[in-house]
């Protein structure tokens, strides 16, 4: 928007015309700062927008904590409540009752690993008679007997190692358990 700087007139007198550059220099002027003053205001109106963006998004993220948060604090609670509904001598005594069945387990292991010795130390004396049996009927009839020893042993054998089983799972389980308690009252 640039103002014509119009050509003199004749007519003005001598005082207007010396009036006329200066106040166009003063409107160019003016049409500058009006123009430097829009680019300005473009600048500012971006930068605005960016704030106005970044605002929004910290909003968003300040609430999504603000969500996080109150999950946190709501397991943190349900956690405190767990811990104080445990009480310390009805865990002693749970420690005991699984204390006194690991030890009946391991005695009865101990009776399966005497009786599987036993029948071990059976068949050595079984495979000696076998041995000095001639008769070809006798040593098969003596076989069959040898397999259902053998399947006995094998049976008591695998009731064995399902019992060890049961007592190394239960004893993980409660061996956990009790880290667990005492890793939770270690952080409270």
């Amino acid at each position: 928007m640039r103002v014509k700087k119009k050509e003199e007139d004749p007519s003005l007198p001598q005082g207007e015309k010396e009036k006329a550059p200066p106040l166009a220099m003063r409107l160019d002027q003016l049409e500058a700062q009006v123009t430097a003053l829009a680019s300005f205001r473009e600048v500012y109106d971006s930068r605005f927008t960016t704030l106005s963006e970044k605002i929004g998004e910290i909003r968003s993220m300040v609430l999504t904590q603000a969500k996080d948060n109150a999950e946190l604090k709501a397991k943190a609670e349900k956690a405190l409540m767990a811990i104080e509904g445990i009480k310390p001598e009805e865990f002693r005594a749970a420690i005991m009752r699984r204390d006194a069945e690991i030890e009946k387990i391991n005695t009865k292991l101990a009776t399966l690993e005497d009786m599987i010795k036993s029948l071990m130390n059976e068949m050595k004396e079984f495979r000696s008679v076998v041995a000095q049996f001639k008769g070809m009927e006798t040593i098969l009839g003596m076989t069959d007997e040898a397999r259902k020893n053998m399947m006995r042993i094998q049976q008591l054998k695998d009731q064995v190692e399902v019992m060890a089983d049961k007592v190394m799972a239960a004893f993980l389980e409660f061996q956990r358990g009790f880290r667990d308690v005492t890793n939770l009252s270690l952080k409270l």
